[in-house]
């Protein structure tokens, strides 16, 4: 059968636990004597937001704060973080695969790439996307304006009420996902809104 048109989806607190992954990345290095405000600013150097996905990045920030065997046991400690699926919401796969079944399944995410394909890298429907699109925060207009152009219908389904505001003005029917932990009856019921939008 062939596939019509394309669902975009965005990733972070959309499709993956993004508040969860903070929480980790806040656990792992309090155990090393590292606060909360380091923590968060070290991230913010690295990748503008939070992450426990990239190990050697955080490490070089606060190498000169650490012993060798300290340093090892924080890079274990990074690596043991890393698990497909592990921050996927519950349901959010069975959602893409059904989906998917009818319409290409495009990710849209916005921010820098390496950090953007070690978040997607480790979910469980990586393989279920058929184009993958990471652009900065600044150049969502022209990406929607792209990608409409190539599926023609095209459906946008985000969490930031900016990314829906911006869809619109290009003429892209969007779907709004609440933040915050979200289950199976979520997705399920995220279904039909999805649908009845093309």
């Amino acid at each position: 059968m062939k596939k019509q048109g394309a669902i975009l989806f965005d990733l972070d607190h959309t499709l993956i636990d993004t508040d969860k992954i903070r929480r980790e990345w806040e656990t792992v290095f309090a155990r090393f004597g590292v606060s909360k405000e380091d923590a968060h600013s070290m991230a913010r150097k690295m990748a503008g937001g939070t992450t426990a996905f990239h190990p050697v990045r955080p490490l070089s920030l606060i190498a000169d704060r650490l012993s060798r065997r300290e340093a090892r046991m924080l890079l274990g400690a990074m690596h043991q973080t890393h698990k497909e699926g592990k921050y996927d919401f519950e349901g959010a796969y069975e959602l893409l695969a059904a989906l998917g079944e009818k319409h290409k399944l495009v990710l849209v995410s916005f921010g820098r790439k390496w950090y953007q394909m070690e978040k997607f890298k480790q979910t469980a429907f990586k393989n279920l996307f058929d184009e993958i699109v990471i652009t900065s925060t600044v150049q969502k207009y022209r990406a929607l304006t792209s990608l409409k152009k190539k599926y023609g219908k095209v459906v946008f389904v985000d969490d930031a009420h900016a990314a829906i505001v911006i869809a619109k003005q290009v003429g892209i029917p969007a779907v709004w996902v609440r933040k915050g932990k979200k289950g199976k009856e979520y997705y399920r019921q995220l279904r039909p809104r999805i649908e009845k939008a093309f």
